[in-house]
């Protein structure tokens, strides 16, 4: 069950973000089972000038002002998760409701002297952080860049679900 916030429900463009953080997320757990990195914390903490970048959008102020617009739309856009599994001596089903934003808190860090925001905080909520770091096999899939220059959210959301239906292999 998705429900929207005080500010409106997240849009597939504000979703951008949290591709941005599964993607960080993902490589470095993948770095962390190759032995060469840390396990990956909640936190994520990218410069403005790398999520415009990653979401393949242009460097004027009027795109970087509207990232916060972003995080409030996915702070309180909450996701309301439901799952049935037997109990450990099999004989009952547990069911198990959880509810959580698509991100937990999201902090801006800093700001220039002119007001321009520069840099954020984004604490990934826990399901998610618990699937990409605990799950035996996590189900992330990679997305095409050219997906961020697809215009029309209908379009996105498409790409997505044919992507989804591939899974490993070619759509």
């Amino acid at each position: 069950e998705v429900t929207a916030g005080p500010y409106g429900m997240a849009t597939v463009w504000d979703y951008d973000l949290v591709l941005m953080m599964i993607s960080h997320m993902t490589e470095a757990m993948n770095r962390y089972r190759a032995g060469k990195g840390e396990k990956p914390g909640r936190l994520y903490r990218p410069h403005v000038s790398d999520i415009l970048k990653f979401c393949r959008r242009g460097d004027g102020g009027n795109q970087a002002s509207q990232i916060e617009g972003a995080l409030d739309r996915l702070k309180g856009t909450t996701i309301k998760n439901v799952r049935e599994r037997p109990s450990r001596n099999g004989r009952r089903i547990m069911r198990e409701v959880e509810a959580e934003g698509l991100i937990s808190r999201y902090r801006v860090l800093s700001r220039t002297a002119s007001g321009k925001l520069t840099s954020v905080e984004i604490e990934a909520p826990g399901w998610l952080h618990l699937e990409i770091t605990e799950g035996k096999h996590p189900d992330v899939l990679t997305v095409h860049p050219d997906y961020f220059l697809i215009d029309q959210g209908i379009g996105r959301i498409i790409y997505r679900q044919a992507r989804r239906a591939a899974g490993r292999d070619q759509a």
